[in-house]
């Protein structure tokens, strides 16, 4: 089975009370900037003194991260993503910055082109805006992650659903 490509891509919201994740709405991802990966494990050696190969080796796995462009950037979209608030004078919002920016906790879904579904219950992301006021780019709002373990022994981290 090969896997590939991104059709759809969806926030939800994380119960910290139980794990379980609900409001599932999409969102609109730019072409070619979802990635999901991770460092290799940071490994400790142990050794004994005047030998050469370690006795232990102790290894600490890295977590996994994700990053991705969101396209849309109204007023609602950056209070969601970055904080914040919002006014509105005759039908036209501002956004206003948070004084100090934090992470937010969110669950994501991903669906691949090939029919796979990648579902991540809890991530802790950060976003920022992106400008660059040119011809040739878009202004976006970046988003930046790491998958967090939910807390509930009946809830994984990342479930990753073969296509059907």
């Amino acid at each position: 089975m090969y896997s590939y490509g991104v059709t759809k891509a969806e926030v939800g919201i994380f119960s910290a009370v139980d794990g379980s994740v609900s409001g599932w709405k999409e969102i609109e991802l730019y072409k070619d900037t979802f990635t999901m990966g991770e460092d290799d494990p940071t490994q400790n050696e142990h050794y004994q003194q005047g030998v050469a190969s370690p006795k232990i080796v102790r290894e600490t796995t890295a977590p996994t991260k994700i990053n991705f462009s969101l396209m849309d950037l109204s007023a609602d979209s950056k209070i969601e993503w970055i904080g914040g608030t919002k006014t509105t004078v005759a039908t036209v919002d501002t956004w206003h910055s948070p004084r100090l920016k934090r992470s937010k906790i969110k669950a994501l879904r991903f669906t691949l082109e090939e029919g796979g579904v990648i579902t991540i219950a809890k991530v802790q992301t950060y976003a920022k805006p992106d400008v660059k006021a040119s011809d040739a780019d878009i202004n976006l709002m970046l988003v930046t992650g790491t998958v967090l373990d939910p807390g509930f022994e009946d809830v994984l981290p990342i479930d990753w659903k073969d296509a059907e």
